[in-house]
């Protein structure tokens, strides 16, 4: 598994979406969406767009990222902890 394909499999779970219902939110075939997932393909400019705007991030920042983005980092990691957080809280209130 490739780096994009741990974000793009990681960020889907955080949001609790199948790759059906992930793949039919950007519009592709749900095969597209494991085969990024495992590394056997890349999706395409398009596709990354429509992924980096369904996770609320800045595709530009991809393409053409600043020299210093400490805030913009820091920003992903709290949304990313926060969505951890609130899962580990789901699952002990299911016990």
């Amino acid at each position: 598994m490739t780096e994009l394909g741990k974000f793009i499999k990681l960020s889907r779970l955080e949001l609790g979406l199948s790759q059906i219902k992930f793949s039919e939110k950007l519009e592709v075939h749900p095969s597209l969406v494991c085969k990024w997932e495992k590394g056997q393909s890349t999706p395409t400019v398009q596709d990354l767009q429509k992924m980096y705007s369904f996770f609320g991030m800045d595709f530009s920042t991809v393409l053409f990222p600043k020299k210093s983005q400490p805030e913009d980092k820091l920003s992903q990691l709290e949304r990313r902890m926060i969505s951890i957080e609130n899962q580990l809280e789901r699952y002990g209130n299911k016990k």
